[in-house]
């Protein structure tokens, strides 16, 4: 979500933050996770059932995709969130989408350092 109730994170303030140091942010809202697939996610917890809605929303992105990947082949980027563990991050299943379509790799920082994202070994 650009939205954020945390502090520097909303995406005006993130924004603005970033380009003080030569960075810029770009919102790609076809890439997000729909407010009903979320919705249903907080109600029963079901990680298995929130992938599968999430990824069928994700196969009719394919525009976004292609988009961000051409992003990629130009510069780094990064792809934000809150969730600590990117095993429980619909992050990890738009980042594996793109190393699958542009053969980028994929690495997730978090507080332990960078870990290699096992499912795009074999793409990376």
């Amino acid at each position: 979500m650009p939205l954020s109730r945390k502090p520097g994170f909303s995406k005006t303030a993130l924004s603005s933050a970033l380009e003080l140091v030569g960075l810029q942010y770009f919102h790609i809202r076809e890439l997000g996770c729909p407010k009903p697939i979320r919705d249903q996610y907080r109600a029963d917890g079901n990680w298995q059932a929130y992938t599968v809605a999430f990824m069928s929303h994700l196969r009719k992105q394919r525009f976004a995709i292609r988009t961000l990947a051409q992003m990629c082949t130009q510069t780094r980027a990064a792809l934000l969130c809150y969730e600590a563990d990117p095993e429980q991050c619909h992050r990890t299943y738009v980042a594996r989408a793109v190393a699958a379509l542009q053969d980028h790799r994929v690495m997730h920082i978090g507080a332990q350092g960078v870990i290699r994202d096992r499912a795009s070994a074999v793409a990376a």
